[in-house]
C-alpha cells in the first residue's frame, strides 16, 4: 500500500493520519500537525496531548475526494 494519499488538489503522507471519522455523507481526517507532543508529567501521572489539523471531505462538495476516501478505507486490511 502506498505511503501517501493523493487526492485531487492535496497529498496525504499516511503515516501522518491520527484518525478517520465517517459520519453520513462526509470523512473526517485527523492529521498530526508535526511531531510535537505536549503535556507533563508529576510522580508518575500527566497529560499529553498531540495537536491535529483535520480536513472534512463531503460527498456532495468534493465527490471525486469522498470516492477516492472510500476506495482507500475500504482496502485497509
Amino acid at each position: 500500500m502506498s505511503r501517501f494519499l493523493k487526492l485531487t488538489q492535496l497529498v496525504i503522507n499516511t503515516s501522518k493520519i491520527g484518525t478517520i471519522e465517517k459520519k453520513q455523507n462526509k470523512y473526517y481526517v485527523n492529521i498530526l500537525e508535526g511531531t510535537s507532543l505536549s503535556g507533563f508529567l508529576l510522580f508518575g501521572s500527566g497529560i499529553f496531548e498531540t495537536k491535529y489539523c483535520t480536513i472534512e471531505i463531503c460527498k456532495e462538495q468534493h465527490s471525486i475526494d469522498y470516492q477516492i476516501m472510500e476506495k482507500w478505507v475500504n482496502n485497509l486490511k
